[in-house]
């Protein structure tokens, strides 16, 4: 059966640095804490850019598939001006996909697909206002605002579906570490 991967090792949405040992750490991706569907997906511990990975893995027909995490934001999301993580792909361009959950609503997503390249690391970062907002209930995340990043719940992994690729899986690929990034956004 055709498999296609997302490996990810999030850095945490809330270090400011690089390295988890120079600022907090949210998640580490040294382990697997993500939930793994029962159906069409797998996850296994890799080496990653720094220290280990979690190598996440999606049949190809596999839709609306996610590895879940009840990782809840804090105050010091609030502080940053969003976030970054590494991701390494495997020789085959496609895309990744993040989904935050805001206030525990889930009628309130927000998104991030990213392109996935090469089989070099990579760092994203991201703004929290270029997060997406999924269905019509959500506005663009503002620290100083209404929809504040620390009442988010995430990430969720995603295989995005690729609009020029219909049931087509998406690449391998490896995603080290989220991090907030400082600043205001």
């Amino acid at each position: 059966m055709t498999r296609t991967q997302l490996l990810a090792s999030l850095f945490c949405l809330i270090a400011f640095n690089a390295h988890a040992a120079d600022g907090p750490l949210i998640m580490s991706m040294d382990e697997i804490k993500h939930s793994i569907p029962k159906q069409k997906a797998s996850a296994e511990l890799v080496d990653g850019k720094f220290g280990k990975a979690v190598k996440f893995s999606f049949e190809t027909e596999a839709r609306s598939v996610f590895f879940t995490t009840n990782t809840r934001g804090n105050a010091d999301w609030d502080k940053a001006a969003g976030f970054s993580f590494w991701i390494r792909g495997f020789g085959t361009d496609g895309f990744g996909g993040l989904q935050f959950i805001w206030n525990d609503d889930f009628a309130i997503r927000y998104d991030l697909c990213f392109p996935v390249k090469g089989t070099e690391w990579t760092k994203f970062t991201v703004a929290w206002r270029d997060l997406t907002p999924v269905l019509p209930k959500g506005k663009l995340l503002d620290p100083a605002g209404e929809f504040k990043p620390s009442k988010l719940t995430g990430p969720w992994i995603a295989r995005p579906v690729s609009p020029t690729r219909s049931g087509a899986g998406e690449p391998p690929s490896a995603l080290r570490h989220i991090n907030p990034e400082s600043g205001r956004s």
